[in-house]
């Protein structure tokens, strides 16, 4: 499996489990349509990844994989916005790197937050997209391969 679905198959695992009995369900997906009936929601997609650097001998390629994770609410817009507050506030601090995540990161760094109004068809969609970066550690030439299992806490 390649890096990018490791990590994002962590990131939804980690959340599940910190949104149990949430009401919210986790998906985990670059293109996933959502009904007003099956908000609120939270889905987990990569939106970039690079190369960042290179061991000197060779051996490991470090690549930083842009995580997005967007809290998509109906309602109107102030309301909603408040109640993707509300979620993000039980993401936030699951997302702290620590030792007990399953997938192999050296770094998950919180970036930036936005927020984007959709007018759907059966309603209006506020997403809060919170974006972190996730930092991996492989084999060049084996995206599937990580060479880095145990995460430093800061």
């Amino acid at each position: 499996m390649h890096i990018r679905q490791q990590v994002r198959k962590g990131i939804k695992a980690r959340l599940e489990t910190a949104l149990a009995g949430s009401g919210v369900t986790v998906w985990q997906g670059r293109t996933v349509k959502f009904r007003s009936s099956e908000l609120p929601a939270v889905n987990v997609f990569s939106t970039e990844d690079a190369v960042v650097g290179e061991s000197p001998d060779h051996r490991r390629e470090d690549r930083q994989i842009d995580i997005a994770v967007s809290v998509l609410i109906v309602g109107t817009r102030e309301d909603a916005l408040d109640a993707a507050d509300d979620i993000a506030e039980l993401i936030e601090p699951a997302m702290r790197l620590a030792r007990d995540w399953q997938i192999p990161l050296t770094k998950l760094d919180y970036s930036s937050a936005d927020v984007a109004q959709v007018v759907g068809a059966d309603g209006e969609i506020i997403a809060l997209t919170l974006r972190y970066y996730a930092g991996v550690a492989i084999a060049p030439g084996n995206p599937s391969t990580t060479i880095v299992n145990a995460q430093p806490l800061r």
